[in-house]
């Protein structure tokens, strides 16, 4: 029960300052404007594209759907299930929920880096350990970066999901509400685990700067291994689809699973198992970044 005390009470704390903090107010407007601005851009090509492509089929829809789907199996690793579940969805929810995964680790990166490296540094942890535990501490400071990551998130889910049935008519409500919780779950199981990077990345450094150039790194890391498993095919995979033909196998494809961005669609998807396994892994990862942050601080002399 002490335990619990100690970690809400640096949770409360924490999240306070946070949400008094400058950069932290900065960061979220910036990230809004993009998001804003992305929403704008995307949504008025796609707005153009569906009126040429509309008045081209003569107001027919069902080329539009199998256009999209083509797409999707050629650009993405989805199953078929997930391809079929996201043909329903407008270009610019889809383009501007992607565009949020791929950028919201840095989002991340940039305002948890110096959670635990701004008081490893001056030695202002010290007075910190002598009251309560450290793993306190990781889980306390860890819980305040997922609450108000999550929830700025969340928002931006939001207003893609709100922007898109603007401007797509036939996106009807009910669609558009079983979609904003699906994608808003997504979303928050992917910060959760990239919130853990981040703790690991902080408590491991010496100093802030160095925290944060350790996340960046760890994070193009990330993106070069992806890009390096998804060169080749799986050997004795499903057949090969779309640009997937272009590639030969190699057991290298396998290093791909070492990455978390690599079971995004997985959250996505409809059935049960893969879900499951999207769920599965990026806790996984949580769970494995933030049991390396306890063993490094339980390690370093404060």
């Amino acid at each position: 029960m002490e335990d619990f005390q100690e970690i809400g009470a640096i949770w409360r704390g924490e999240l306070v300052r946070a949400i008094k903090s400058g950069r932290a107010i900065a960061l979220v407007a910036l990230f809004l404007m993009a998001e804003a601005l992305l929403l704008t851009v995307v949504g008025y090509v796609t707005s153009s594209a569906a009126a040429q492509v509309g008045a081209a089929a003569g107001g027919g829809g069902g080329t539009n759907t199998e256009q999209k789907k083509a797409m999707l199996a050629m650009f993405t690793n989805n199953s078929e299930a997930t391809n079929d579940a996201l043909v329903h969805l407008p270009w610019v929810l889809l383009i501007a929920f992607t565009a949020t995964t791929l950028f919201a680790p840095l989002l991340i990166a940039l305002m948890g880096f110096d959670q635990l490296a701004g008081e490893i540094a001056p030695k202002s942890m010290r007075y910190l350990i002598v009251r309560v535990r450290r793993n306190s501490i990781i889980i306390g400071k860890w819980l305040s970066q997922v609450t108000l990551l999550c929830g700025i998130l969340v928002l931006c889910v939001l207003a893609m999901v709100g922007t898109a049935k603007g401007l797509n008519d036939d996106f009807r409500w009910t669609d558009a509400i079983t979609w904003a919780a699906r994608l808003s779950v997504a979303i928050m199981v992917i910060g959760v685990a990239y919130a853990s990077l981040t703790t690991l990345c902080s408590t491991v450094a010496g100093n802030s700067a160095l925290a944060l150039f350790l996340n960046v790194i760890v994070l193009f890391a990330f993106w070069f291994v992806s890009l390096l498993g998804n060169h080749w095919r799986l050997p004795d995979g499903p057949p090969p689809a779309g640009l997937d033909l272009l590639k030969g196998e190699s057991p290298m494809a396998f290093v791909r699973y070492l990455v978390p961005s690599e079971f995004e669609h997985h959250l996505l998807s409809p059935q049960p198992l893969e879900y499951a396994t999207g769920l599965v892994a990026y806790a996984a990862f949580a769970v494995i970044f933030l049991g390396l942050a306890r063993v490094a601080l339980q390690d370093r002399d404060l």
